[in-house]
């Protein structure tokens, strides 16, 4: 049986709502999958030495701290950059997993049961992205148990706002864009790790905001692997107020459909760089 490892990244702000829904999303993926690797990019206070508490890893919780200092090496100290710089911070723990099948999500999402994943057939040769389904923290604040929260949420899923499946026409109509499937495409997308070291990972040259997440699955195309959308895999986000902050745009003429190969080199992920990593 395949391996499976997700990834998941994050930033200590000091914002209670962000660390309540880490929490939850961190222990569902801990339930569910062969290793969680949490990568903890740019903070003075590292979010897990914040919450550890409440996380129950039994070994399966890779901890990466990226600090502030060697963000500014990564970044060659560049202005106007974001907070945490997802592509770059993805790599990190991409690169890191020990995983055949591998995950890039959000400290927002939270994954049903390992039964219900096992259900999903992955073709070693295909790039998948999942469409979310919306809840409110609200819905769920009742529960004590991390499973008897993914049974509710399993229970309504029907009820749930899902983020709508595109075709291509649609998709190019909307954004010019030749490769999404799904609105929000960078919430879950899973593939072989084959796949994520053939295209290496995300482009790092994406110093700022957007298009990273569809760009990677331009890379899995143009790399002649299929794209494809599951929308009956259950995936689950919690409802938030909108954190864009003031960085610059990644050029999406640059990374959108012009893009024709990496620039990352061997090393990507900084995998000569040495960060404080722990095993929880």
């Amino acid at each position: 049986m395949n391996k499976l490892s997700a990834v998941i990244i994050s930033r200590n702000d000091e914002n209670i709502d962000i660390l309540n829904r880490t929490i939850l999303s961190l222990n569902t993926f801990i339930n569910s999958f062969d290793e969680l690797v949490f990568v903890d990019w740019n903070s003075n206070t590292p979010t897990l030495d914040v919450i550890r508490n409440n996380i129950f890893a039994k070994g399966k919780l890779k901890h990466i701290v990226v600090t502030p200092d060697q963000v500014k090496t990564i970044t060659q100290n560049r202005s106007n950059m974001p907070n945490i710089n997802q592509p770059l911070a993805r790599n990190v723990g991409l690169r890191r997993c020990t995983g055949d099948i591998l995950v890039s999500t959000n400290i927002d999402i939270l994954c049903p049961h390992r039964q219900i994943i096992d259900q999903f057939i992955l073709d070693s040769k295909t790039f998948y992205t999942i469409p979310r389904r919306n809840f409110h923290l609200q819905d769920i604040m009742r529960f004590q148990k991390i499973s008897d929260i993914i049974d509710f949420l399993l229970v309504n899923k029907d009820k749930m706002h899902q983020e709508p499946i595109w075709n291509r026409e649609i998709a190019s109509g909307l954004t010019n864009d030749n490769y999404s499937l799904i609105n929000c495409c960078g919430d879950f997308q899973i593939a072989h790790k084959d796949i994520w070291y053939t295209i290496k990972g995300f482009e790092e040259s994406m110093y700022y905001r957007n298009y990273d997440d569809t760009n990677v699955q331009i890379k899995a195309s143009k790399s002649g692997y299929m794209l494809k959308t599951i929308p009956e895999f259950p995936v689950f986000h919690v409802m938030h107020p909108d954190r864009m902050g003031t960085a610059l745009a990644n050029d999406w003429e640059i990374y959108g459909n012009k893009f024709e190969k990496t620039t990352n080199p061997d090393t990507w992920g900084y995998t000569e760089m040495k960060f404080r990593e722990e095993i929880i």
